[in-house]
This record gives structure tokens, C-alpha cells and sequence, in this order.
């Protein structure tokens, strides 16, 4: 960890490390019918499953521990979710990104990111607070869980990466100033859309082809970015014919992930610009991507 870390910011990593922990316990101990019968939808229209409520109410509930939160931002909820309001940062949450794997026993993860808060103390929380650029954040991150129990989270421009250790009961850092290979190993994207991609998306991946670089693509955002991450490559989830605006979003998802791959030297746009250059308009706005090693200059990215 960064010697130039502040108190606060160290308590709240190491309750995310906690939430981590707990998190993946119940990921691994529950049942297979655990999403079964799920009525709710988000506010951008996926099914809200019972593993979301379960670790969203985890997450609340240890981070409502730190006054300094003032507020959490969670995908699964419309408005903020207030903690605090004399609190200094606001807390942005995937509770579990891929939750619709876990009953595949596949990977999921939960995605974090923070903010100080722009307004005043003795001022109301509003969307000067919560609507801030992803070069805003303080820090970003992710819990991977998987074969191994892993965070990745990114400071400034340092990343770092811990994997659980069961023998000692605490996180290893097994990477310190981590940075991505700046080669295409792997590309990620989900070919079933590809009549609805643009010209510009269709074109990349036939020269993606002609240069036989290998397709990969779990369906789990998390496991995707962290195959990147380790071996070099670039995930995409551009715009199609009708999701012009794309899917993923922009704050819970987007702007952590674009943070981290940014801290470890790769580049992460939405087609034209820096992600973390955009002025979010709504918590759930949604954007393309290309994350991933720095191929922006021979691939126009």
C-alpha cells in the first residue's frame, strides 16, 4: 500500500478487504437456486438478483461503520444511498458484477470506486457530488471472485494486486506497481452482436482475425478484465444498432475498470475519447468501451 495514503482511505480499503472475504463465503456457500424467482429489475433494466441484494446489504452495512462515507452509489439502486450527509466521500458500488454466472458456478466480481465530494459539509449531497468525472476518483478496484479470492485496486497511477492467503487468513500482494503487456494476446467482445456492430468495431476485429489473436470471452466483465489485465489485450463492449449509448456503465463500471487499466499503463475509450475524460449526465448512463493494453495507436483506438 502507498505510503502517501491517508488514514481514512486505508479504512476504507481494508473494510473492502472485509467485504471481500465475507462476500466470497457466501458466493461459495450458496445455493444453487439462489437467483431462482427474482422479480426485481435495476434501473437500467437487468434483473436484480438475490446475490446482488445479499452483497449490497454487506456492503451497506460495513461502510455505514465509517462516518466518512457520506454516501453509496449502487447499480442496483435508482437514488444514492445516504450514510452520512457531513461525510467527505461517496462511495460508488457493482455490489456483484456477473451475478446471473453464480448459479454456473462461474466468476463474478464486485466493483468499488471513490470520490471526495465536492460541496460543503453544511451543504445538502447533490449531483455535483455524485455525477464527477472517473479522473475524479481517488481510488478504484475490484474483488475477483474465482479460483482464488483477488483485489486489484489502483491508486494514482500505482496498481497493485492481492490474492487471499487461507493459511494466514489475510490478503498477499503478490504485484506492486503492476503494468499491462502492451501486446494483444487476447481480445474479449461478445461476437453474437456482430451485425449490429459499426463499420469501424467490424473492420477491427477482421484484422483482429487476420492476425490470429485469440478470441476469449466469459460473459463475467470481471474475469475478462483480469485475463486482460495479467496477460495483455483488449476487452470491448462497444454500441450495436440498439444500444447506441452501449451497455456497461459508466460509474459502476466503466470509470473503476478505465482507472485501474489507466494506473497499469493501458488505455481505456469509448471510440473517441478518454472514459475517464466524460461528464456523466445520470448515475446509470451507459457507454462503449475498449479497454485494455496501449494498441490505440496502430488500431486508431
Amino acid at each position: 500500500m502507498k505510503k502517501s495514503l491517508n488514514d481514512e482511505v486505508e479504512i476504507i480499503l481494508k473494510k473492502i478487504k472485509e467485504i471481500g472475504i465475507n462476500l466470497q463465503k457466501v458466493i461459495y456457500n450458496i445455493p444453487s437456486d439462489i437467483n431462482e424467482n427474482t422479480k426485481i429489475i435495476n434501473p437500467t433494466g437487468d434483473i436484480t438478483f438475490n446475490i446482488d441484494l445479499i452483497a449490497q446489504k454487506e456492503i451497506t452495512t460495513k461502510m455505514s461503520q465509517i462516518p466518512q462515507i457520506a454516501a453509496i452509489i449502487s447499480e442496483e439502486e435508482l437514488k444514492p444511498i445516504i450514510l452520512n450527509k457531513k461525510g467527505k466521500y461517496i462511495l460508488t458500488i457493482d455490489p456483484i458484477d456477473g451475478s446471473s454466472n453464480v448459479e454456473y458456478n462461474g466468476s463474478c466480481g464486485t466493483i468499488f470506486s471513490l470520490y471526495k465530494r465536492k460541496s460543503q459539509k453544511d451543504q445538502e449531497l447533490s449531483d455535483k457530488d455524485y455525477l464527477q468525472k472517473g479522473k475524479d476518483q481517488i481510488f478504484a478496484g475490484y474483488i475477483f471472485y474465482g479460483s482464488s479470492l483477488v483485489l486489484v485496486y489502483a491508486i494514482e497511477k500505482n496498481m497493485e494486486i492481492f490474492q487471499y492467503n487461507y493459511e494466514k487468513k489475510m490478503f498477499i500482494k503478490i504485484h506492486e506497481n503492476f503494468k499491462i503487456k502492451n501486446n494483444l494476446k487476447y481480445y474479449c467482445i461478445n461476437e453474437g452482436y456482430s451485425n449490429h456492430f459499426n463499420d469501424k468495431v467490424k473492420n477491427l476485429l477482421q484484422n483482429f482475425k487476420k492476425e490470429n489473436i485469440s478470441l476469449r470471452y466469459s460473459g463475467a466483465l470481471i474475469a475478462d478484465i483480469h485475463r486482460i489485465l495479467i496477460s495483455g489485450g483488449i476487452f470491448l463492449y462497444p454500441s450495436t444498432t440498439n444500444k447506441q449509448e452501449g451497455k456497461l456503465r459508466l460509474m459502476f463500471e466503466n470509470n473503476p475498470l478505465a482507472y485501474i487499466m489507466k494506473a497499469a499503463g493501458g488505455i481505456a475509450t469509448d471510440g473517441n475519447i478518454d472514459v475517464l475524460e466524460i461528464s456523466p449526465k445520470s448515475l446509470h448512463q451507459t457507454t462503449p468501451i475498449f479497454i485494455g493494453s496501449n494498441i490505440s495507436q496502430k488500431y486508431n483506438l
